[in-house]
């Protein structure tokens, strides 16, 4: 699938005029699908495969050969799936789009060459794969199995999700090594007799024991929800069956049937969900973008482990970030901005000291903003953690107009206060 620049080009037109229509094509005010479905915008797209690249590159996955099948589980990432695919140049054989929202799915007019093909399949559906590949038979009449080396996966956590939001519990699963049995013996200092049960059509675990109370399985087993991803269920001899059959597991499971045995994850979204979901994932790359946005490529390797976190530098390159901190961590509007401003005041001085020694009467804003720039760390720190974070927020406004927050008189204090407001 060897698309020439122009034709790559082509279909980023495609998605991007899409995602700039109108979503109430009835209302000339109404948002576009891209706002109002929070669909992954072009320059994020851009960015996220950039990164991808690079990480096949530098870690001698370049061959990117072995990368024949890929689908996009749902809603919202067609942009970034385009781009993963046309940007790293992947000769894919067979690309899903899929989106069960059949009325907002930018992917129904979306065609990479001939290799792809668009389903609209619930995710959390029990018969996932079998329908899946019942709409697959067009592509492939002698289908028997199908499995996938790339994964692109963006849960949709805000928007509109108009035939049914993707709900995944808040639970961080327990990953480990042990059997069941160990585990519950060395990890939770369960004394009492008790019997397992596995299920692993449903992917489930029933805990079970005639010796102990319910009190006693209670507080033994009531905040163990999921073990290697599979739900735990538990009981006592006298009472009825506790637990719940989670989404996570279901979502897993759905996944695990699909995949290769050497696939890529690929998964742009909260950081905590992407925890809940692929915690046995041993390799991961977690990319810390500056527009607040987590990226995660994520693999099994039974032989080593590795998380790694990387952002970029002021020149625009990719480095290591050793301590997975954003440089500009973005604050709450519950943060003290007291406690923030005294933290960054060395930078404030650095400023105040160079306005003092230019008047701001005798500058106007551009070259304010000019002088801005010499203290780009400070600068960024300050519009993308402070600023933006804020802007809707009325204690932090008023802070900022307390004129004893900067050492400078009433005229300057304005000016860089309108500097600061300004959202570019």
């Amino acid at each position: 699938m060897n698309l020439q620049n122009n034709e790559k080009e082509a279909i980023y037109n495609q998605i991007l005029n899409f995602n700039n229509s109108l979503s109430d094509p009835s209302k000339a005010t109404s948002s576009s699908y891209q706002e109002a479905y929070y669909y992954v915008n072009d320059e994020t797209a851009k960015n996220m495969a950039e990164f991808f690249k690079y990480i096949l590159e530098e870690n001698h996955e370049n061959n990117t050969s072995r990368i024949k099948n890929i689908i996009d589980l749902t809603f919202g990432s067609g942009n970034l799936t385009s781009h993963l695919i046309l940007d790293g140049n992947i000769d894919a054989e067979l690309i899903v789009f899929n989106d069960i929202n059949s009325n907002t799915r930018a992917n129904n007019t979306l065609k990479i060459n001939n290799a792809s093909s668009i389903t609209g399949i619930d995710i959390l559906d029990l018969e996932f794969k079998l329908k899946l590949m019942k709409s697959l038979l067009n592509v492939n009449p002698d289908m028997q199995d199908i499995k996938f080396d790339l994964i692109v996966f963006n849960p949709q956590i805000g928007g509109s999700y108009t035939n049914g939001e993707l709900k995944l519990e808040h639970i961080l699963p327990v990953v480990s090594d042990k059997s069941i049995e160990n585990y519950i013996k060395d990890e939770l200092s369960v004394q009492f007799n008790f019997n397992i049960e596995l299920n692993n059509e449903d992917k489930s675990i029933l805990i079970s024991s005639d010796d102990a109370t319910k009190n006693d399985m209670k507080d033994k087993f009531d905040k163990f929800k999921i073990f290697n991803y599979y739900d735990i269920f538990y009981k006592s001899k006298k009472a009825k069956k506790e637990g719940e059959k989670s989404n996570i597991v279901r979502l897993r499971k759905n996944i695990d049937n699909i995949v290769s045995d050497n696939h890529w994850i690929v998964f742009l979204g909260e950081e905590k969900i992407f925890n809940n979901i692929f915690a046995d994932y041993n390799i991961v790359w977690h990319y810390l973008a500056n527009e607040g946005k987590d990226f995660f490529i994520a693999s099994k390797d039974h032989n080593k482990k590795a998380i790694v976190c990387y952002e970029k530098n002021e020149i625009n390159a990719f480095i290591v970030n050793n301590d997975c901190q954003r440089t500009a961590t973005l604050i709450s509007s519950e943060q003290n901005l007291e406690k923030l401003f005294s933290y960054i005041d060395g930078y404030v001085s650095t400023i105040v000291n160079s306005l003092n020694e230019n008047p701001l009467g005798v500058r106007n804003d551009k070259n304010l903003f000019n002088d801005m720039l010499q203290f780009k760390p400070f600068a960024n720190f300050l519009i993308n953690a402070v600023l933006l974070s804020n802007m809707n927020d009325k204690k932090f406004i008023n802070f900022l107009n307390k004129n004893e927050v900067y050492n400078f008189s009433s005229n300057e204090n304005k000016n860089f206060k309108n500097f600061l407001k300004e959202e570019k």
